[in-house]
């Protein structure tokens, strides 16, 4: 029968879980969660070797850039407060599980 179709909204339950994703911008600065995701993305993509992966690398490329900070334009006020320079735009993915027959939900911490 057609509401019983494995495609049908209705046939399929609703996952235990769902996706929290939160972006953030601030300006580039040095810490070390921020090293070490470059760190992990240069030799995983890029299949840099681990010793070339130093701390003033990482400032060099990403922290002192030429690109001066400067404060956001008054018109912007909260939308963009920012302004303009190297900054840092973070992905922040959370796995929300829901557990069965409670109204409380568990949140998983980022990686």
């Amino acid at each position: 029968s057609p509401s019983s179709s494995p495609s049908s909204p209705s046939s399929s339950p609703l996952p235990p879980y769902y996706y929290n994703l939160l972006v953030t911008v601030e300006k580039a600065h040095f810490s070390s969660e921020i090293f070490d995701l470059y760190a992990n993305y240069q030799v995983t993509i890029h299949h840099d070797p681990v010793e070339r992966i130093t701390h003033q690398e990482f400032k060099a490329f990403l922290v002192d850039t030429p690109l001066l900070s400067t404060k956001g334009v008054q018109k912007w006020g909260e939308i963009w407060p920012h302004g303009c320079g190297s900054l840092f735009r973070k992905y922040h993915l959370r796995k929300i599980i829901k557990q069965e027959h409670q109204n409380k939900v568990q949140v998983s911490a980022p990686p």
